[in-house]
């Protein structure tokens, strides 16, 4: 039985299968979000009251499992830049300072710049764990991921 509470492997730099491939136009029309081309890349600039949550990629699989649970689970990356996922979520019941009560998260915030994967990009640097739902446009409050990764650090700390 695999665990799935153990880091991700690396995949390739693509979309996640079976996700439909977003263009520019897609990400700005259908799922009302702010992207631009930089370089060779397509960035979502976060605010708006639009926060990204980046967690250590131990802690993203069993993460959006509970926010699947609860039926919560809004858009998730898979950076190539780092190891860790984030979890795309509203600003809203944002406490100040909760990030510091967790080991390795770290609140993106106004004016930061996350790389999505896009139609005609040859090289990704993200993928979508969880793609983006034009149907579901409303995201997970950051408090309620904030929460939810503190409950399951500590539960891995328990089980070690």
């Amino acid at each position: 039985m695999k665990d799935d509470r153990t880091a991700p492997r690396r995949r390739p730099n693509t979309a996640s299968a079976g996700a439909p491939s977003w263009s520019i136009a897609d990400y700005r029309a259908r799922l009302g979000r702010h992207v631009e081309p930089r370089g060779d890349q397509v960035w979502l600039r976060l605010g708006g009251g639009i926060v990204g949550a980046a967690v250590p990629a131990r802690l993203g699989p069993p993460l959006a499992a509970v926010l699947r649970g609860f039926g919560e689970t809004g858009p998730v990356l898979e950076l190539d830049s780092a190891p860790s996922w984030v979890f795309l979520a509203d600003a809203n019941g944002y406490v100040p300072g909760w990030e510091g009560m967790l080991s390795g998260v770290e609140v993106l915030g106004c004016p930061a710049w996350v790389p999505v994967p896009a139609s005609g990009v040859l090289r990704a640097r993200s993928r979508w764990v969880v793609p983006p739902d034009a149907r579901r446009r409303w995201l997970p409050t950051l408090a309620s991921i904030i929460a939810l990764a503190r409950r399951e650090e500590v539960s891995a700390a328990g089980r070690s």
